[in-house]
């Protein structure tokens, strides 16, 4: 029988403000080992259903993992609570129901069947003797929580254990260079230990769709076990409260590889409380960022499996992190998420051992703005249930705490990063009316005043799941990281002038305005040069053109694209923009500066 499990509020107070002690983290690991069964139980049912029950593995597995239940129930919840066993489930309902209500796939059968390796590795751990058929993937047989064994041919093979002593199709566990077992590495600090497996081998370790390394050299697995290493010692003297639910909840760490830009990547899935999948970080305080915010996801996860923190709501909100419209969960999610972010920085950015001081300023800056800004978005939204207004308004607490002043130079570049975001999403997602463009395009065209109404609708439509990032964001983020490098790239281009990004990143903001004109002469549709430019006359040429631009650039960019298909030429982006400015309004999620406002005004 499954226990009714609760959240006290102290313990969801606790959470809100983005921490949560080990007590309460390891309640809500047995929260999610309640839903792990449920969602083991959901798994036969359903295969039951399909007709996998003869898949190899899945009859005697379902048999051998009552067995060790009975025999040792700690070795039962230990592979249970595996994150992997997690993610395989949902696998396997997606598998065997569909998303569209069809049957089960082709591979249903053989990963059902998977639940024989589930139960074979419970029982090695109990030192249970057994003898069992399990399939066999892509050349291997996967046992969760111990590694995998490469298998030369066939579709199934046998494990067979006495206790002491287990082989996986006659070769014995634990030894031979067929045997890739998980690495695991234990780390103390200031008397606080953290535990886990780096898992470059389980079939299951990811969510669908994540780039998942493949097995480390043991280099690349040493350099990892010393990063984490690392990294905990940063968390645990300098972030103790986070440092004590990642000890808590942690099970796992999934490498990923990097971006192709090599921006680093990090994903937490609901699928699998206590895993995080992260690519390798390019030092132990980025890292130490990383787990941070993962493991806020994860935390959120685990509450919202008990409360929900909002109602049904169709509609799409800015986040400041994002480049596509965010659901309002979604933004639940990244606002706690950066909430941690901003405190890690918050606090690093005092630590005489930081590396490039005025790189952790900025990212407090930027993101404890941004989390700010979302927090005044949700309480806004109307669609908070009672529980998730009162997280939210703890969420709204904790940063209102933090009244430390930033050197001008590192949030003057925040904000040009935050400007910079908020102008992309608008170009990339916003849509004025058709009616209101042609209106105003025709304007234009006669040469009469723009109507006062402007734009009476805008669309916003989802540009596509991506995270927030430009060439000019990387060049800012270079200059601030490694001003050396950012100059001899700067001097060694032989087109820097002609480079807007490199001129504004620079401070050269009246070339860059000269280049991204020039760029947009040639290329209309480049929405980062419309950006570009915007940041550019708003610091070379403050006045309305640089304010419409920054306020409204869908609705200069929408526009011109009207007027030049009028004519046959397009307007000049200035005149354009400076002609508009009397109707477009401040953009009250556009950094102060930027939107032509001494501060915020009120989110809407």
């Amino acid at each position: 029988m499954l226990n009714r499990h609760r959240l006290s509020v102290r313990d969801f107070d606790s959470l809100a403000t983005g921490f949560g002690s080990a007590t309460t983290l390891a309640s809500l690991s047995t929260t999610q080992f309640s839903r792990r069964l449920i969602g083991l139980r959901a798994v036969l049912d359903a295969a039951d259903r399909a007709g996998c029950a003869s898949a190899s593995g899945y009859t005697a597995g379902w048999e051998l993992l009552q067995a060790v239940q009975r025999y040792d129930a700690m070795a039962y919840a230990t592979v249970l609570s595996y994150p992997s066993v997690g993610s395989w489930a949902a696998h396997c309902l997606r598998l065997l129901s569909g998303a569209d209500g069809g049957t089960a796939g082709p591979n249903a059968g053989r990963d059902a069947g998977y639940l024989g390796c589930i139960a074979a590795a419970a029982a090695i751990h109990a030192a249970l003797p057994f003898r069992i058929e399990v399939p066999v993937q892509d050349g291997f047989v996967g046992l969760p929580t111990l590694g995998r064994m490469a298998v030369s041919s066939g579709t199934s093979a046998t494990i067979c254990s006495t206790g002491p002593v287990t082989t996986v199709a006659g070769k014995t566990l634990g030894q031979g260079p067929d045997w890739q077992a998980l690495r695991r590495g234990t780390w103390e600090a200031d008397g606080r230990t953290l535990s886990v497996t780096v898992d470059d081998v389980d079939q299951f370790r990811g969510a669908p769709g994540l780039p998942l390394a493949p097995r480390l050299p043991e280099a690349a697995s040493a350099r990892w076990l010393r990063d984490l290493g690392e990294a905990w010692r940063i968390l645990v003297r300098h972030h103790t409260a986070y440092a004590e639910a990642i000890g808590a909840a942690l099970v796992s760490v999934v490498p990923m590889v990097a971006a192709p830009s090599g921006h680093g990547i990090s994903a937490t899935s609901r699928e699998s409380f206590g895993a995080v999948a992260i690519s390798e970080a390019a030092d132990s305080v980025m890292l130490a960022s990383a787990l941070v915010h993962e493991v806020q996801h994860a935390k959120l996860n685990a509450v919202l499996d008990l409360i929900p923190l909002s109602r049904p709501d169709q509609s799409r909100y800015y986040a400041p992190w994002r480049e596509d419209p965010r659901p309002l969960g979604g933004l639940i999610h990244g606002t706690y998420a950066y909430l941690g972010v901003s405190d890690f920085w918050r606090v690093q950015r005092l630590v005489p051992a930081t590396p490039h001081r005025s790189y952790a300023q900025l990212e407090y800056a930027r993101w404890s703005d941004g989390a700010a800004r979302a927090v005044a978005t949700l309480l806004a939204s109307g669609r908070l249930t009672a529980a998730g207004s009162r997280f939210v308004e703890r969420m709204r607490d904790r940063l209102a705490t933090w009244s430390v002043a930033v050197p001008g130079r590192p949030r003057h570049l925040a904000q040009v990063a935050a400007a910079d975001h908020r102008l992309g999403w608008r170009l990339r997602n916003a849509r004025p009316d058709d009616a209101s463009v042609a209106e105003l395009a025709a304007a234009w065209c006669a040469g009469q005043p723009a109507p006062p109404h402007g734009v009476t609708r805008t669309d916003y439509t989802d540009g596509g799941i991506a995270l927030g990032s430009t060439s000019r964001l990387d060049l800012l983020y270079l200059r601030v990281r490694d001003p050396g490098g950012f100059t001899r790239r700067l001097h060694s281009d032989g087109t820097a002038a002609m480079n807007g990004d490199m001129m504004l990143i620079s401070g050269r903001t009246e070339a860059a305005v000269v280049a991204y004109r020039r760029q947009l002469a040639n290329t209309p549709a480049s929405l980062q040069a419309w950006a570009g430019l915007a940041l550019a006359l708003r610091a070379a040429r403050p006045g309305p053109a640089a304010t419409a631009l920054c306020n409204g650039p869908e609705v200069v960019y929408a526009v011109g694209r009207q007027v030049a298909q009028l004519t046959g030429a397009a307007p000049d982006p200035e005149e354009l923009a400076r002609w508009l400015a009397p109707v477009i309004p401040a953009d009250d999620l556009m950094p102060g500066w930027f939107s032509g406002q001494e501060s915020p005004s009120r989110t809407r």
